[in-house]
């Protein structure tokens, strides 16, 4: 599982292939290792997006760490259920040899928790977590959620035809 890490705070995200060919992401939330959403409220464990026939979250990481302009910012969205992440990149500095951070978003809808009697509806993307990386530790980010990417699609004889969209 790859790994954001900033003091106490760990986000992980693990790629895998579902039954139906898709590519499935898997997020943990974590303080001092310990899950931050209390797990007797929620009702989808884990928090799960697809990636259907949208852009790749691995290749949007890959081209965020190469990014130089600031204020930048890099989207990506689940087909289902709802999950946004987005990266915006801080390079006010560059000019002077410091290099930039970039904030990390995640958000998800409310289907994840219990709500009582109306438990059948969905909701909107109220519920996530931000964490800033400097480019070095995203780089190195970027790089395990790759490989995860690529042993998950090496394991699976099933689907063949899957393949990494590498963007340009």
């Amino acid at each position: 599982m790859a790994k954001i890490i900033d003091e106490q705070f760990t986000l992980e995200i693990k790629p895998a292939v579902n039954v139906n060919g898709w590519i499935e992401y898997t997020f943990n939330f974590l303080w001092k290792n310990k899950p931050i959403f209390n797990p007797e409220i929620m009702r989808n464990k884990p928090i799960r997006g697809d990636e259907v026939m949208r852009e790749s979250l691995v290749s949007l990481f890959k081209e965020a760490t190469q990014c130089k302009e600031d204020g930048k910012v890099f989207f990506w969205g689940s087909d289902e259920p709802d999950i946004e992440l987005s990266i915006r990149a801080f390079m006010k500095n560059l000019d002077k040899g410091i290099d930039g951070g970039f904030d990390i978003e995640v958000f998800f809808n409310e289907i994840y928790f219990e709500r009582g009697e109306d438990n059948n509806s969905f909701g909107s993307n109220l519920t996530g977590v931000k964490v800033f990386q400097d480019r070095n530790d995203l780089i190195k980010f970027s790089k395990e959620l790759r490989n995860e990417y690529e042993t998950s699609l090496s394991k699976t004889k099933e689907n063949p035809d899957i393949k990494l969209d590498e963007r340009k």
